[in-house]
């Protein structure tokens, strides 16, 4: 079956069409996906999650649309979302002071926590006061937003904003030095 012809059996629902599609991309997209993310089990899912979205917005298919170039656009957003959920991971757990099971020993991963440690403090020097100092109190000194905010006079949800709004920062600001550590697999979860 062509392409325009395939598009259009999916787009009105027709299943066998899917299972064509699904039978004549999947093993490459698998492909490239691995290649990208290094572990079998999450180039699965993020291969099917590319499939199932295409079934699932199948309506919007246009019949001289490139389904390989489509496929290719909604695998780099899936793969996109992984890396910065990773990312997000990392970034959690560093700051709840686990990093050292996160990781496997090696000198590179050391010289790695060490640059991060440094990175996280400098974001969070450059930190409203109020939100370093809450930020501070929460994650270093372990005290629960309860506290903080009797210890602050405002109230808990203001504090679990400032949290918020910490974690976000150093999230965004920690993006450029985790992706390649990340794309590279130094970095296990």
């Amino acid at each position: 079956m062509n392409e325009p012809d395939l598009i259009t059996g999916i787009k009105n629902g027709d299943v066998q069409c899917f299972e064509e599609l699904f039978m004549k991309y999947y093993s490459h997209f698998n492909q490239f996906i691995f290649g990208l993310v290094k572990d079998e089990w999450i180039s699965e899912d993020i291969t099917q999650n590319t499939f199932i979205k295409v079934w699932v917005n199948r309506e919007k298919l246009q019949s001289d649309l490139s389904i390989h170039s489509y496929l290719y656009v909604i695998a780099k957003y899936e793969i996109y979302n992984h890396f910065r959920s990773k990312q997000n991971q990392i970034v959690d757990r560093f700051l709840d002071g686990v990093h050292d099971t996160v990781v496997t020993p090696s000198a590179e991963n050391e010289l790695f926590w060490n640059e991060m440690q440094k990175a996280i403090a400098a974001i969070i020097e450059t930190m409203p006061e109020k939100r370093r100092a809450i930020f501070n109190m929460s994650r270093f000194e372990h005290k629960s937003a309860k506290e903080i905010a009797e210890i602050m006079h405002i109230s808990a949800r203001t504090v679990e904003k400032h949290i918020e709004l910490a974690f976000r920062e150093l999230r965004t600001k920690l993006t450029p030095f985790l992706f390649w550590i990340l794309v590279y697999g130094h970095i296990t979860l």
